[in-house]
């Protein structure tokens, strides 16, 4: 098992100790690629996607929704 894991490789550092098998590393490689946490990745999205002036406000916590305000 140790030798197929040599096979491929992380994108990026894997924040663990342990070596990890070739399915760990594949999951990571396809998460970090699903999130845009790839070097040179658009990580916010295309430039062309604006998110309406209403979504941007902060929303209430949940100690002042208890409160009513």
């Amino acid at each position: 098992m140790a030798e197929a894991a040599r096979e491929i490789r992380p994108i990026l550092p894997m924040p663990i100790r342990a070596t990890p098998y070739r399915h760990q590393i594949e999951a990571f490689n396809f998460v970090c690629e699903l999130f845009g946490l790839l070097p040179g990745g658009d990580r916010d999205g295309p430039d062309d996607v604006r998110v309406p002036s209403n979504q941007c406000e902060a929303r209430p916590d949940r100690a002042s929704r208890a409160k009513g305000g």
